[in-house]
């Protein structure tokens, strides 16, 4: 088992109370399954145990909701959980170029 020596036990210290001493603010985005869907489209979701619909999809409604979260946030992480390059026609004929822009 490794121990540190004082000399790097004290770095460590110091490091961790100036971590301490800094106060950021993070927002993460998460979006999942868009399918390639370009423009908006209906499609079913459940909220509160009853099925609604809204629309969804849309890349550019997408990039300004992301785009005014990082109006208020620059430190802003936005992670894509899959499923951006399939499902659509246009989308698998162009092996996902249709939505590279």
């Amino acid at each position: 088992m490794n121990e540190l020596t004082d000399n790097q036990s004290n770095s460590f210290e110091i490091l961790f109370n100036d971590v301490r001493k800094c106060k950021m603010q993070l927002s993460i985005a998460y979006i999942n399954d868009v399918h390639g869907y370009l423009e908006p489209h209906p499609e079913l979701f459940y909220k509160g145990g009853k099925e609604i619909i809204e629309t969804a999809g849309d890349f550019s409604r997408i990039a300004s909701i992301i785009k005014d979260i990082r109006k208020s946030n620059t430190n802003t992480l936005l992670f894509d959980g899959g499923d951006t390059f399939h499902g659509t026609l246009p989308l698998i004929h162009s092996k996902g170029e249709s939505n590279l822009f």
